[in-house]
């Protein structure tokens, strides 16, 4: 496994070829220039900080590995770019102090394989300028507290080694870094670490099929293709080849997931565990060099960008995996897409206009990794505002907050339920914690781009059939219809959508407020059924919503089939009603 090891370091992540590249880059490259200023002034700014502490919060010290990571990487990169002294030393003075912990909680691996990566890239960029016994200090602490760890985990066959999600890709992520940089001077540790991780990373790889989305979200996505980056950029910087890890079945075209997942204000459509929020991502520029995907280096400058004039601090991997900007003009996307390994749409009116309509759709799993009971679930933006909101995730320290068993204690948190999300409930239950729904149709013209998901199992014993369909028109308005086969005589269903605008209710009528911009919504089926508005507020420890209200339909269907059709636009609309089946 370590037959093509390069001698001398750095050789984890870059190497001086690749130092004395962006250095000559720099020089005619103002973007480039700007970002490593803005870095050498984060690294400044960090030495005014005394390293950071150990402590234990809950279960994790997760902030404290990736705070350590990202000042030992930032600072060990401005010293290859810069020659300057200062940042040796404050380098030095976080990699000891961590060396010095206790442990690095092995039992929430995360936190060790954060550690390891950080201590990898300390050792390895740092190497020449170190002391012997600086080196038996950090190079200790990794073997014991890192590696040795790593080692006992996958002797126990830990859960996480082979699991399908961003524990696997982080833990045997930052595992490899830890043992490349040692494998020298290792190579029996070293070896044996990375022959069990690439053994073990394809099952988190095989989650990318076939086409790139990622279930946990895109917040999720963002962690764990960061560290799939890792994993596959430090073995080829390290041995050469990433024994084709990096053609795993939707990789090379994951990076266009997070682009398809936001929207026109450059928030997610924040499935699962994830936040609304987007920053700029190294990844982009990784996966746009490898896989020639100019969509991506174009993200990664347009979101630098921004968040540079915004006062944000980029990541050292935003200079290590840099790339020039696109110079020629890149075809529009499609406006509407179908993941199908998620079974999540988007849809589009336009890549440009700021006022464009978005909307994401998801069928999916509730059993994927970090999900919510959201089956049929959709967010709205529109004239340049999210009318149709996901509250995103809460405290992970809750009791029961793991608990995803059905009747779980996951279940009983509102934002991680049904009663919370955009779609409905039926007869006051939940939807099933097991169910997963499938999008059985979709049609995406410019006069009507829709997609129709199969939400039956989700409503068990409720339903015997329950179909959602929801359609973006050529003239922006959205379209959200529903069609209920009940089994029983019990038939209450909840309309629901979260928003956190004002609203104004008239009958089967409501209009939607904020930040100047008006949306209007209507019931056009039941007719006369009206809309009511419900507080969001919660107690703790969960999460109080503040500003949040939920717009709602309750409704006492009379017969064992129901439709329910509702409409939003930015002036009042009226359409013609179709069946499922006709669209």
């Amino acid at each position: 496994m370590l037959a093509g090891l390069k001698s001398g370091h750095p050789r984890l992540y870059l190497d001086p070829e690749r130092v004395s590249n962006l250095l000559e880059m720099s020089q005619v490259d103002a973007f480039l220039s700007r970002l490593i200023e803005a870095l050498a002034a984060e690294s400044n700014r960090i030495i005014g900080e005394p390293p950071d502490d150990f402590r234990v919060i809950g279960p994790r010290m997760l902030q404290q590995s990736q705070t350590i990571l990202k000042r030992i990487s930032n600072l060990g990169l401005v010293y290859l770019l810069t020659g300057n002294d200062i940042y040796i030393r404050r380098a030095k003075d976080e990699l000891l102090n961590a060396a010095a912990f206790p442990h690095w909680n092995e039992s929430h691996f995360l936190d060790t394989a954060e550690l390891c990566n950080a201590f990898a890239i300390g050792y390895d960029w740092l190497y020449s300028r170190l002391t012997d016994p600086e080196k038996r200090i950090v190079r200790t602490a990794l073997i014991e507290k890192g590696l040795k760890a790593g080692l006992r985990a996958y002797e126990s066959d830990a859960w996480w080694i082979s699991c399908s999600h961003n524990w696997n890709l982080v833990c045997n992520g930052g595992l490899l870094a830890g043992a490349l940089a040692l494998a020298d001077e290792e190579p029996g540790l070293s070896g044996l670490i990375v022959k069990t991780a690439i053994q073990n990373l394809p099952f988190a790889m095989r989650t990318y099929g076939p086409d790139g989305g990622w279930e946990a979200g895109p917040e999720y996505w963002e962690y764990s293709t960061r560290y799939g980056c890792f994993a596959l950029d430090v073995l080829k910087t390290a041995l050469g080849q990433d024994f084709d890890l990096s053609q795993s079945p939707g990789f090379p075209a994951t990076g266009l997931f997070p682009i398809y997942c936001s929207g026109p204000l450059d928030h997610y459509f924040n499935f699962a565990d994830s936040h609304c929020f987007r920053e700029p991502q190294p990844a982009f520029f990784w996966l746009g060099r490898k896989y020639s995907l100019d969509a991506c280096v174009q993200e990664a400058h347009r979101l630098l960008e921004k968040h540079l004039h915004a006062g944000y601090a980029p990541d050292a991997f935003d200079v290590v995996w840099y790339q020039p900007p696109v110079k020629t003009a890149l075809p529009q996307p499609k406006k509407a897409f179908l993941y199908r390994g998620i079974q999540t749409v988007f849809l589009r009116s336009s890549w440009n206009d700021p006022a464009a309509v978005f909307v994401g759709f998801k069928g999916g799993s509730n059993r994927a990794d970090h999900a919510h009971l959201d089956l049929g679930s959709f967010i709205l933006d529109a004239l340049g505002v999210r009318w149709a909101a996901d509250l995103g995730p809460d405290d992970y320290d809750i009791p029961g907050y793991w608990e995803m068993m059905e009747g779980g204690g996951r279940w009983r948190l509102f934002r991680l339920n049904n009663r919370s999300h955009n779609t409905l409930v039926l007869n006051d239950d939940l939807q099933r914690a097991d169910a997963a729904a499938k999008i059985i149709k979709t049609d995406f013209t410019e006069a009507k781009s829709f997609a129709i998901a199969d939400l039956t199992g989700a409503y068990q014993p409720h339903a015997e059939s329950l179909r959602r369909g929801i359609a973006l028109l050529k003239d922006g308005t959205v379209v959200v219809q529903d069609e209920i086969i009940w089994t029983g005589r019990a038939r209450k269903v909840r309309w629901q959508v979260m928003t956190d605008a004002q609203l104004k209710v008239s009958g089967a009528g409501a209009t939607f407020t904020k930040s100047g911009k008006t949306c209007h919504a209507k019931m056009t089926a039941p007719a006369d059924v009206p809309f009511e508005t419900f507080s969001a507020h919660r107690e703790p420890p969960e999460n109080s919503n503040e500003g949040y209200r939920l717009l709602a339909v309750d409704y006492q269907a009379p017969e064992d089939r129901t439709t329910l059709c509702a409409v939003f636009s930015a002036r009042p609309a009226e359409i013609e009603i179709l069946p499922l089946r006709e669209w």
